[in-house]
């Protein structure tokens, strides 16, 4: 006990026979609730991807292991992400004898992927849309960063430029000192 993570072991069909205290914590559901059935019976909803539950069924036909994350359901409806480990254990004479599956939380971790992914599309859709010259540098004045408006206004191609020192590509020669000065 006091892991985060559910386990479950259930039959060789994939129905539950133990759940630990965690089970509870993550789904909602009791082991009263869910023995002698398949945990997806319960636990997968309209936005579980239909391959990666077809891709566990034929891994627990074939009786073997897998890794993947799906999202489930709580008991209460809310949605959350589940990474899931499941492995096959075996007797003497190397029957199936029960599946071994740990459930991990990573709800946190797809949201902000997700925030990430959002952002970074917004961002892109910022700099290909503006009117503006938008250019970026790192740290030593080189261009990380040269937008439609930019190739648009100063004639080259965001390849052209990339990785060279906006000093030489776009600050005109008489001014290139004091460009250099001012990046310092």
């Amino acid at each position: 006990s006091g892991t985060k993570n559910a386990v479950i072991i259930s039959d060789p069909q994939g129905r539950v026979e133990w759940v630990n205290p965690a089970f509870y914590d993550i789904t909602g559901y009791t082991l009263d609730d869910v023995k002698g059935k398949s945990p997806g019976s319960l636990l997968q909803g309209e936005k579980s991807d239909p391959q990666v539950i077809d891709y566990m069924r034929q891994q627990i036909r074939k009786q073997k292991g897998f890794n993947t994350e799906i999202i489930n359901y709580h008991k209460t409806g809310r949605e959350y992400w589940i990474a899931i480990e499941v492995r096959p254990v075996f007797d003497e004479n190397q029957r199936l004898i029960n599946f071994i599956a740990i459930e991990t939380d990573i709800t946190d971790r797809k949201v902000a992927e997700e925030q990430i992914r959002e952002s970074e599309a917004l961002k892109s859709g910022i700099l290909n849309t503006a009117l503006d010259a938008i250019i970026s540098v790192n740290h030593n004045g080189e261009i990380v960063e040269f937008n439609p408006a930019a190739e648009m206004i100063f004639g080259y191609s965001r390849h052209e430029v990339m990785g060279r020192s906006m000093g030489e590509v776009i600050v005109p020669e008489r001014l290139q000192d004091a460009h250099k000065a001012g990046m310092q």
